[in-house]
């Protein structure tokens, strides 16, 4: 779930702890652990469908957060985080519905600036515009380009705030900065190429320098302590606009390497996808296409 998995790792050293004193975090963590072992064993023999909706069971009875104070409303934040987590394990077309709750939960709260109260609100938010960024061009075209547009070379300086997890990070290692400052590149090229899709449409050129150039930047990746599965989401989108079969075995490929590591269901799926569009009409504009994916692939 992040770049470098240490004692800053938010995800170990906030939720787990959280999840031993509150019973809904304790659930959504356990539903997504539960689909995460299944991939190795038999799914019948721990049921991970069973208990991930015994704890949206309970994510229900917490749905008035008028009357939490702000950590009650924080908990029920971030239990909604790790079910997002969830479908990016289990592969689940869930996402969406999750991420409707969890936008609507932190409306509830007051906005953002009144979840970021201490250091797991700061960690809330970051988690929240990151996953923001990611899924804005599976909800729909308009909210890719609005959203994507941001972090676009096209548009100077960049206003996303998506990226904040990694400018921390970027900010707090200095010995990784020239690996952060790759993972933000390959971001920034992948939203220019989904930005200039969809305002080409389908009659646009393939971007094949465009492919070309991201591939470069992405084999010049150092492997090390940072983690490569913050790669899947801009290997992903770039997949989308390969047009070649070698293009598109190497992207393939590179996904594939992603789920040998994590195990993670939703790049299966992912992959499958990729193959549906490059095998869809070659007219078709794939990002009036993503609205329609089954799976949040990050």
């Amino acid at each position: 779930m992040v770049a470098i998995d240490d004692e800053h790792n938010g995800w170990r050293r906030l939720v787990l702890p959280l999840a031993h004193d509150d019973e809904l975090i304790r659930d959504a963590v356990l539903s997504a652990s539960a689909y995460h072992y299944s991939t190795s064993v038999s799914p019948q023999s721990i049921m991970p469908t069973n208990i991930y909706y015994q704890a949206i069971g309970k994510l229900r009875r917490r749905q008035d957060l008028e009357q939490y104070d702000i950590a009650g409303k924080q908990a029920v934040v971030l239990s909604l985080l790790v079910f997002l987590a969830t479908v990016l394990v289990s592969g689940s077309s869930d996402f969406r519905i999750i991420l409707k709750l969890l936008e609507a939960a932190v409306q509830a709260v007051g906005g953002e600036e009144r979840l970021n109260v201490g250091e797991l609100g700061i960690f809330l938010v970051r988690q929240i515009r990151k996953f923001r960024n990611y899924a804005s061009p599976l909800l729909s075209q308009a909210q890719g380009l609005a959203v994507l547009s941001q972090t676009s070379a096209l548009l100077r300086p960049s206003k996303s705030r998506g990226w904040d997890d990694f400018t921390a990070l970027y900010n707090k290692y200095p010995e990784h900065q020239k690996s952060m400052s790759i993972v933000y590149d390959l971001n920034e090229q992948v939203c220019n190429i989904y930005v200039q899709r969809a305002r080409s449409g389908p009659n646009g050129p393939p971007l094949t320098d465009e492919v070309n150039q991201f591939r470069s930047t992405l084999d010049t990746f150092p492997s090390g302590p940072l983690s490569e599965n913050v790669l899947t989401w801009p290997i992903f989108i770039a997949a989308l606009e390969s047009t070649t079969p070698e293009q598109q075995q190497y992207f393939t490929q590179r996904l594939l390497a992603h789920h040998s590591r994590s195990g993670f269901a939703n790049i299966l799926t992912g992959v499958e996808q990729l193959k549906w569009v490059w095998n869809n009409d070659n007219r078709t504009n794939w990002t009036q296409l993503l609205p329609d994916f089954e799976a949040f692939i990050v």
